[in-house]
């Protein structure tokens, strides 16, 4: 897990060629596209809950 709190402190992919693009959004903006799972992470986590499960 990377923990960046500004987008100046990232520097870059440690895999570019897995890496279709990386990009900073509002949560409540994510854009389409994005993997499901951390979607949801993401969302839950804007509302304030730290834990929550995915498609069990």
């Amino acid at each position: 897990m990377i923990s960046c709190r500004t987008p100046e402190c990232w520097r870059g992919s440690a895999e570019p060629g897995k890496c279709d693009a990386l990009e900073w959004h509002p949560l409540n903006r994510l854009p389409d596209g994005m993997v499901d799972y951390p979607a949801a992470a993401l969302r839950e986590i804007g509302d304030g809950r730290p834990f929550a499960q995915f498609g069990f």
